[in-house]
């Protein structure tokens, strides 16, 4: 297959994910910003020379978009910086495709709602209360105006195997195996997605050359407690350590979509891809860290 796609963002977890599904079926290029790492190269998407240089030299058909600044509690006390990496650098993309056929597939997220009526479907009205969520919105609405060739992925809370351990499933077991108490609301309602299936989504998507809004998450909605009484089950972890609080006693700074969480009925109408619940998912998390300790 001659398709060329470019992955923005292939160092982090979702990108190296679907760098390794990828490279199975097309002529793959990924870039790395910060974590210098090996068979990847250094972009800058804020800057545009870089951009077109890297564009106009590998020729891509495809542009996958991982990248991104994804902590919520950072976003919302450093306004500029959630813009600058979620709105800024994406537009530097957009104004650099507007003139090609080049497919643009983004990642959003289930924070572009305000958690009042979910689960949510693609054609749902968003209402973000948070920085993060509207730096995601105001993506979607510049790629819909100026880009007809685009895939917008909506997904959340994805878990699994990651290199640099930072997923809300590793600070989980670091926590708990250390004896050590975590809170974890119980009124925060979600669809955990696990990381791989999410690539595979993704890739059977742009293999389908389709076009729009998709929802990919996990197949079960699901509290953040008792997702964590499951992880901590499959991996062998106290769970008396994890204490389920209310969100507004977290003191957290950002406010959340509490019933939240996407649904996936169009993604199964289009594509032949199995979403895992979270009970499946992790156990396959557990088992891909297991074989690579060997």
């Amino acid at each position: 297959m001659n398709t060329k796609i470019l992955i923005i963002g292939a160092s982090g977890f979702l990108g190296y994910s679907l760098f390794q599904k990828f490279s199975k079926n097309f002529d793959i290029l990924g870039t790395y910003y910060s974590n210098k790492t090996k068979d990847l190269v250094h972009l800058n998407f804020l800057d545009q020379n870089e951009l077109n240089s890297i564009i106009s030299e590998f020729k891509p058909s495809v542009i996958l978009l991982p990248a991104a600044m994804p902590n919520v509690e950072y976003c919302e006390i450093n306004f500029d910086d959630c813009w600058k990496y979620n709105v800024k650098g994406p537009l530097n993309i957009i104004n650099l495709l507007k003139k090609s056929n080049i497919k643009l597939v983004f990642y959003s997220s289930d924070y572009i709602f305000d958690g009042k009526n979910g689960p949510y479907s693609e054609s749902d009205l968003p209402n973000p209360l948070n920085n993060y969520g509207k730096a995601k919105l105001e993506t979607e609405n510049n790629i819909k105006s100026n880009l007809s060739n685009y895939l917008i992925i909506r997904t959340t809370i994805v878990y699994g195997w990651e290199r640099n351990r930072k997923n809300f499933i590793y600070r989980l077991i670091d926590t708990l195996k250390d004896h050590k108490i975590l809170k974890v609301p119980k009124d925060q309602i979600g669809t955990p997605t696990y990381v791989e299936d999410l690539a595979e989504a993704t890739l059977q998507l742009v293999q389908k050359d389709q076009i729009g809004i998709f929802n990919v998450v996990g197949s079960e909605l699901i509290s953040r407690y008792q997702f964590s009484l499951i992880a901590a089950d499959i991996f062998d972890l106290d769970p008396t350590l994890i204490i389920p609080v209310y969100t507004k006693d977290l003191g957290q700074v950002a406010a959340r979509p509490l019933n939240a969480g996407l649904k996936i009925d169009k993604l199964l109408r289009t594509i032949n891809v199995k979403m895992s619940t979270p009970i499946v998912g992790l156990k396959k998390m557990y088992n891909k860290i297991s074989e690579l300790k060997k």
